[in-house]
């Protein structure tokens, strides 16, 4: 499994490198891009919670595809989740990720089930 998480959502989720947690401008949109040569299951929701390395969606997007491109309007507090799931053995897939002005995911590697992507992108002002 792949996981990155960027910035603050909640308990142990930790800052990453380049996170501004005082930027009281927060992006109002992200931006993704996946291409993959066999279907994989992918899962987005802008309404999770994160503990530790786990993260339990509220409310998501569910779609199996081989391409699939979007952007998704943020709320005020903005927090994104990207989870694209092997449905195939040595299944190759691109995933990219803006949040924003900002690309914080770009990877390209071959997964098989139950190998999975995951990128959560969290905002939380000035408050920890």
């Amino acid at each position: 499994m792949d996981l990155l998480k960027v910035c603050l959502v909640g308990a142990g989720l930790v800052g990453a490198t380049g996170c501004n947690l005082t930027d009281t401008d927060p992006p109002s949109s992200a931006y993704y891009k996946l291409t993959s040569d066999k279907p994989v299951q992918l899962i987005t929701s802008t309404e999770f919670v994160v503990s530790g390395a786990d993260v339990a969606l509220i409310t998501a997007d569910t779609v199996t595809a081989s391409t699939k491109e979007a952007t998704v309007q943020l709320a005020d507090q903005p927090r994104f989740f990207i989870r694209a799931i092997a449905t195939n053995t040595t299944t190759t897939v691109k995933l990219k990720v803006d949040v924003g002005d900002k690309n914080w995911y770009d990877t390209n590697r071959t997964i098989s089930p139950p190998d999975k992507l995951e990128f959560v992108y969290g905002f939380t002002g000035t408050a920890f």
